[in-house]
């Protein structure tokens, strides 16, 4: 299982869009990080649990690539 989630993976994950799963991360619902300067943005798995179970909307892990 991925430790880092791309945002096509949350997108996935949420059922959602790509400017739903960036606008997350623009206001802070959501901590993303960058491997480097130009790298696109990774959510951590368990920020991504944290979310959800807060929210209590159920993760489908089957959704993602593996």
């Amino acid at each position: 299982m991925k430790d880092l989630l791309e945002v096509s993976d949350i997108m996935a994950l949420l059922d959602g869009s790509d400017s739903t799963v960036r606008r997350l991360i623009d206001k802070g619902h959501l901590d993303a990080i960058r491997l480097t300067n130009r790298a696109p943005r990774r959510v951590r798995r368990d920020e991504m649990e944290r979310y959800a179970n807060s929210r209590k909307i159920p993760l489908d892990w089957s959704r993602i690539k593996k």
